[in-house]
């Protein structure tokens, strides 16, 4: 029985060292490779066979999402599992949309990941309970996530934003212009009805896609689906 190759991409070393240690003991599963970065697994993926990637969304440089997004169409055969600390819908979606075919919370279990790991070599999607719950209520919402309404990029950008990119840093990062990334930052705003940075962020922590630390809340923050 041939062993699934799996690559874990996580920017914390300590996350992925474990995540590493654990995975080789699981039968089944040789761990070809780690990456701290989108590039990196980029770069692994065009060179090595990977059947699986354990992807964090959250990483420096273009970031998970976006190096979901290019693998999928130079690697398809590499296969994503998104990893996040976040547990809303849209960071699920707009990773899917993207090309990930599994979505996992670090609430779960390492059996679930094995799981999650085994089902989406199979050729079947795999997404953690709580997230497919929040999916199918916010496709029945009635208030739905306004940053559902941004493309996969435009999602990409806002999320550098918040995480105080400068314009040229998310140029330099996603490989394209700085007036393209002004471009998509006006649509942004548009979509979302902000007119700033400020406004951006504010948003973002109202429907729960930034973790704010219990020190910075005053107070429970509701997610929208």
């Amino acid at each position: 029985m041939a062993l699934i190759r799996v690559l874990v991409a996580d920017d914390h070393e300590l996350v992925r060292c474990g995540l590493v240690h654990m995975l080789a003991d699981s039968n089944g599963i040789e761990v070809v490779g780690e990456a701290c970065s989108g590039e990196e697994v980029l770069s692994f993926c065009r060179e090595n066979s990977v059947d699986i990637v354990l992807m964090d969304i959250r990483m420096p440089g273009i970031g998970g999402l976006e190096a979901t997004r290019r693998l999928h169409g130079s690697c398809p055969q590499s296969r994503v599992i998104a990893l996040s600390a976040l547990d809303d819908a849209v960071h699920s979606r707009k990773i899917l949309e993207a090309g990930a075919w599994g979505y996992l919370t670090r609430g779960g279990d390492f059996q679930e990941m094995v799981q999650a790991v085994q089902t989406v070599y199979a050729g079947r999607r795999y997404i953690c309970p709580n997230i497919a719950q929040e999916m199918a209520v916010q496709s029945f919402s009635q208030s739905e996530n306004p940053f559902v309404n941004l493309s996969p990029q435009e999602f990409q950008v806002a999320m550098m934003v918040i995480d105080c990119f400068k314009t040229s840093q998310i140029a330099e990062q996603m490989k394209i212009e700085t007036k393209t990334v002004n471009s998509y930052r006006y649509r942004i705003f548009d979509k979302l009805g902000v007119t700033n940075d400020v406004g951006l962020t504010r948003l973002a922590i109202q429907y729960g896609l930034v973790d704010v630390g219990p020190s910075q809340k005053k107070g429970p923050i509701e997610v929208v689906s």
